[in-house]
């Protein structure tokens, strides 16, 4: 590590239940039941093939730390490491909860990237996920050309069960990190928009990320020049109706190192696969000390509408229980039913 850049800020997440924070440009993936899934290789999209300009682009190398609190109060922590070597970044994404919060919610996440350093194209990324008992592996593989993605995912290295995928994407298709980092590589105006085709193991996700404009803010104690980025994100993957996102705007620095330094509540659900997440969908959740949620709050986890969870509820394909007039979801059942 040639130095060392510590950041620190405390991301508050207020009204419904929220997900995970990200330390570069990120979404929200919502995962695809298998009546609903539609294979990668199935997936016909066509984004730009953007060249990023690797000698102006030269992220700060050392680690960036993050507090998540609910409430005002730490609920979680994340850190992010960037180093570079014979060419290659390496990137170590890592999530915990802490000890207080893991009685009601226990999250271990570590995920490990390689990218070209010149092109920033992705070449592997393995991510390490376990939420309350359960374990996830994701190991993604890119070949050289592009022309090839694999994917193995498990439960373990012992799973009988593995999903392996294997495709030719036939589009520049990145991993999330290597969308995160191309995204603060490219130049940005007020006006651009950026179309992205992200992998994240299981299923391909078209991102836009546009320039609304910019401006300053206070971090730190100073004034920083930034751009505000909002983002919008379809998978792909799924046939399931889409719901409209919520407003989110995303603050870089607007210099050539374009450092994410402030990420509002409303965008921490569509903050995690782009870099920390990189592939579940909430490497970092925060629970309310209440774990049930409404369907409203169901369906902003889920990504989806409100009237499809409730016809999830009357289908029975997803749990709930009346309060009165109003159905209640709890959060492990709506856990279980995403994986």
């Amino acid at each position: 590590m040639t130095r060392s850049t510590k950041f620190r800020s405390l991301l508050k997440a207020t009204g419904a239940l929220t997900a995970v924070v990200a330390c570069t440009l990120s979404i929200g993936p919502m995962t695809a039941r298998a009546d609903d899934y539609i294979a990668p290789h199935l997936v016909k999209v066509s984004t730009p093939l953007y060249k990023a300009p690797a000698q102006k682009f030269k992220p700060k190398l050392g680690t960036y730390e993050y507090t998540v609190g609910w409430q005002g109060i730490p609920a979680a922590s994340c850190a992010l490491t960037v180093d570079e070597r014979d060419g290659k970044y390496l990137i170590e994404a890592a999530a915990r909860t802490y000890s207080g919060v893991d009685v009601l919610y226990k999250l271990r996440y570590t995920a490990t990237g390689v990218l070209d350093s010149a092109t920033l194209q992705p070449e592997s990324l393995v991510i390490d996920h376990d939420e309350n008992s359960r374990h996830k592996n994701i190991d993604m593989r890119f070949n050289a050309s592009g022309n090839q993605i694999t994917a193995v995912r498990s439960k373990g290295p012992q799973d009988p069960d593995k999903k392996l995928v294997s495709f030719d994407p036939d589009n520049m298709t990145l991993d999330p990190i290597g969308a995160a980092f191309l995204a603060r590589a490219l130049p940005w105006e007020v006006g651009q928009s950026r179309d992205l085709d992200v992998f994240n193991g299981k299923s391909r996700y078209f991102i836009t990320l546009s320039a609304i404009e910019k401006t300053s803010i206070m971090f730190q104690g100073e004034m920083r020049k930034v751009i505000v980025i909002t983002p919008r994100v379809r998978n792909l993957s799924t046939t399931k109706p889409r719901s409209k996102l919520r407003e989110a705007f995303i603050y870089i620095t607007d210099d050539d190192q374009h450092e994410v330094i402030s990420i509002p509540p409303v965008a921490l659900r569509l903050l995690v696969d782009m870099l920390t997440q990189l592939g579940q969908g909430r490497a970092v959740t925060v629970l309310p000390q209440n774990t049930e949620l409404t369907t409203q709050e169901a369906a902003d986890y889920l990504n989806v509408s409100r009237p499809y969870v409730v016809k999830l509820i009357e289908e029975d394909r997803l749990p709930a229980r009346k309060v009165g007039t109003r159905r209640r979801v709890a959060f492990e059942d709506l856990l279980r039913f995403d994986e």
